[in-house]
């Protein structure tokens, strides 16, 4: 029942058709008493292109994340989507431009279905490409219902590994223009990880904006 603390504007900007080019201008961040985390940051995510964030854990690329999505707004700079400045976009309709994968993904307490769909209507051909590109497929039709299994309180039967396949499939599934993974195979183990890479490949082929939060940098299969 709270009110958002990111407000909509009287007129919002609501485009006909999202390329996903994403532009920040000298941003800024600070949590309260802080020195500022984030300090003039500029730089250009391009549709078809994956744009790499590494560095130390506490540098601030998961906060820079929250911007580009606008669950935060920066104290000074701007983000500006196809050429209109987040803050002029219909907050709900900015948030469903993007699909993200967290540290550590969250799940419901319902079954694998809606885990992924999120209440979504989706063909069963649909949901099982996700998962098959995320790995998870051949793990779900092990389980008693399949994707009908309830998943438990905060999915605690599935090892991390299994929770960011599932949160992969959810983004997946979405078919959203812009990605924003964030150490998305910190769990995964070395065959996992390389089906990754070609989903990054497969996104950029359609020409999705993404952006990779990494300790290290992962690199597409051609530069391999």
């Amino acid at each position: 029942d709270m009110a958002p603390e990111i407000k909509a504007p009287k007129e919002p900007r609501l485009p006909p058709k999202i390329r996903g080019r994403i532009i920040l201008e000298n941003v800024s961040f600070l949590y309260q008493a802080s020195a500022p985390l984030l300090e003039e940051i500029s730089c250009i995510l391009e549709p078809g292109t994956v744009t790499a964030l590494a560095g130390p854990s506490g540098a601030g690329k998961t906060t820079l994340a929250y911007i580009v999505m606008r669950l935060l707004d920066p104290m000074s700079g701007s983000v500006v989507l196809d050429g209109i400045n987040a803050r002029q976009w219909d907050p709900e309709f900015y948030w469903r431009q993007f699909a993200y994968v967290s540290q550590d993904p969250l799940l419901l307490n319902g079954t694998v279905r809606d885990n992924i769909t999120l209440g979504a209507i989706c063909s069963e051909a649909s949901l099982s490409r996700a998962c098959q590109m995320a790995s998870i497929e051949n793990k779900i039709k092990s389980l008693p219902s399949a994707y009908d299994t309830l998943v438990g309180a905060a999915g605690l039967t599935f090892s991390g590994g299994e929770r960011q396949s599932l949160a992969l499939a959810r983004a997946l599934l979405k078919n959203a223009p812009i990605y924003i993974f964030d150490e998305p195979t910190a769990f995964f183990d070395n065959k996992i990880e390389n089906s990754f890479v070609e989903i990054l490949d497969n996104l950029r082929a359609r020409s999705a904006t993404i952006l990779l939060i990494t300790f290290g940098l992962i690199l597409s299969s051609k530069e391999k």
